[in-house]
């Protein structure tokens, strides 16, 4: 969350609300943080011509995730949805920092059943050197890169 003092200080000049991508319960909690209006997202919402937020919450109440679409590719970016391969294999297991571990899981299926359609790769900055990949059918995770 290093962002925030340069998003803080840039809305504090021009008076404006933080832009930030988050879900309502992360923009109430940094709203209260920096004493500056924060914009939260829903879920679904439409980002550019190739990008859609996903609500995903349950690492944090408003986590949210986005899916880029390009042709008959999308690429899923899932940010704290999985903190292991081992939750592709099994979603219902959670880290302690999960701070609501029930929509935690519920998220991690929702996301685990998006990964596994045709034609969408994943990027899971928590899987360390296999970053971007596929998820196979087994519960595994095929890097790509």
């Amino acid at each position: 969350m290093g962002w925030i003092p340069t998003l803080v200080s840039v809305a504090r000049r021009t008076g404006r609300t933080l832009p930030v991508l988050v879900g309502t319960g992360d923009a109430d909690r940094l709203t209260s943080m920096t004493g500056v209006p924060v914009s939260a997202l829903t879920g679904g919402e439409r980002i550019s011509d190739h990008i859609t937020a996903l609500a995903t919450p349950g690492h944090t109440v408003g986590h949210f995730s986005y899916r880029i679409e390009t042709g008959q590719q999308s690429l899923l970016v899932l940010g704290d949805v999985f903190h292991s391969g081992a939750q592709l294999h099994d979603p219902d297991i959670t880290p302690w920092s999960d701070e609501e571990p029930d929509r935690a899981r519920a998220s991690r299926h929702s996301m685990l059943e998006k990964l596994q359609q045709p034609g969408v790769l994943g990027v899971a900055g928590h899987f360390a050197d296999t970053v971007f990949g596929v998820a196979s059918g087994n519960g595994g995770w095929e890097p790509i890169m």
